[in-house]
């Protein structure tokens, strides 16, 4: 009897998966593997062995992983708290909202990734926006971003700031003529004829 009840369940568990999958909200969270399917009832679905490692690694490593993601990042909590105190603060500060995003997909170690020009306009709207530093979180973020700009300054990282080769020797100079000095160059230019 036992073996006949396994052996429904067993037939049955794809159908009360798909059934569990389909009544259920599902999101895409990215965690640090990549991206995961997870439900909104705090179920996640099972994660694919890799065919590198052996079912017992992969559950030892599935057992060893904390069951959230990761701490929660304080300074995307109070940034976010922030924004979401004043409506439309995303709009009008882009940057600042950029920065909230990135604190929220890859926490503060996200913010070494982001160019020098967006971490200066990010900290200028955070220092403009906030009035009381007493939030630890935002004292961090200010921190934290006044470290990374003093960083790739001193690196000299000019790579994402540079837009065109106006530093090479063979660049294009611009300048403003009279018409008269136009007329006279122009007298010299003949169209082709077709």
């Amino acid at each position: 009897m036992k073996t006949v009840l396994a052996i429904v369940q067993l037939i049955l568990w794809p159908l009360l998966w798909v059934r569990r999958v389909m009544t259920s909200q599902v999101r895409l969270r990215r965690c640090e593997k990549g991206w995961r399917l997870v439900l909104d009832d705090g179920q996640s679905l099972p994660e694919p062995v890799p065919s590198k490692t052996g079912p017992a690694k992969a559950r030892a490593a599935h057992a060893a992983q904390p069951a959230t993601e990761r701490e929660p990042d304080p300074m995307h909590e109070a940034l976010h708290a922030l924004l979401a105190h004043h409506n439309g603060a995303r709009q009008l500060m882009r940057h600042l909202a950029y920065l909230e995003r990135t604190l929220k997909i890859s926490g503060g170690e996200g913010l070494n990734g982001l160019p020098v020009d967006v971490l200066k306009k990010g900290l200028a709207q955070l220092e403009e926006f906030v009035s009381d530093w007493s939030s630890p979180g935002l004292a961090q973020l200010r921190l934290q971003l006044t470290m990374d700009i003093a960083d790739k300054e001193e690196a000299g990282d000019e790579s994402d700031n540079v837009r065109s080769t106006f530093l090479s020797p063979q660049r294009l100079e611009v300048s403003e003529v009279s018409v008269s000095d136009f007329e006279a160059d122009a007298q010299g230019f003949e169209l082709p004829q077709h």
